[in-house]
């Protein structure tokens, strides 16, 4: 399995408070079948202080312990942008950054942020040359009164990356109810731990590829898992399975 969205780097923001414990993350997520994680630090929150230099300097030190403690996990930086209505410019200016080498973003929202603003957002930054990946869309609560908005993105070639935590019902009822009405309507790209720890919002993939294979079927945890992660990041289209709308 690629994890796509992964909380791994020391230091940075909110998951991994040092390097044992991205190493023990690791581990995890090798234990649990994932073959390659993407590191994608949070970043652009309003009023925060972020040096972009010490996101790569902790992903540096990352992959060399990985290789010193022959642990077999492929690391990959990324990026978990936070949607402000400024972040098309900063992604032109190279201040922010997507999954590396390719055209994806991924980018996060406040739960209550005004859909018409991210509506705004997104097309900025697709008429930029980029695809958006809304990260964890089942969360935000302007997705839970009108999931169909999914659609109206999946519509306009944006992608939509589902935590891994809300299908098991970790986040509660809204978001896990939400989470499953957008794999069934094959409105997600892809789902990813969004691991923060070794114990909480763990990195083990192993349980959401079972139940995606018994729920639905073997080739929907294979695409969300496997191959829509490794075509971002090869920058090549992912694929759409068959997306239906609510209104169907």
């Amino acid at each position: 399995m690629i994890d796509i969205h992964y909380h791994i780097l020391t230091g940075v923001d909110d998951g991994s408070p040092d390097l044992e414990e991205s190493v023990r993350m690791a581990r995890a997520a090798v234990n649990g079948g994932t073959s390659c994680i993407v590191a994608t630090p949070h970043f652009n929150i309003p009023g925060e202080w972020e040096d972009p230099e010490k996101i790569r300097e902790a992903y540096r030190i990352l992959k060399e312990e990985l290789s010193r403690q022959e642990i077999p996990l492929k690391l990959r930086l990324g990026m978990e942008i936070f949607g402000t209505e400024d972040a098309p410019q900063r992604l032109m200016d190279h201040e922010l950054w997507g999954y590396e080498g390719t055209r994806y973003v991924l980018i996060e929202f406040d739960f209550d942020e005004n859909p018409d603003t991210v509506f705004y957002i997104l097309d900025e930054i697709h008429d930029l040359g980029y695809t958006p990946i809304v990260a964890h869309p089942e969360r935000y609560r302007f997705v839970q009164r009108d999931p169909e908005m999914v659609y109206e993105w999946r519509m306009h070639g944006y992608g939509a990356q589902v935590n891994k935590g809300s299908l098991m019902g970790r986040f509660g009822r809204g978001p896990e109810e939400t989470a499953h009405a957008l794999v069934a309507r094959s409105l997600v790209t892809m789902v990813a731990s969004d691991a923060h720890s070794s114990r909480v919002r763990t990195p083990d993939m192993g349980e959401v590829w079972d139940m995606l294979s018994s729920e639905y079927a073997p080739r929907v945890a294979q695409r969300l898992l496997r191959d829509n992660p490794a075509h971002i990041l090869r920058d090549e289209p992912f694929e759409p399975g068959h997306p239906r709308s609510f209104f169907e």
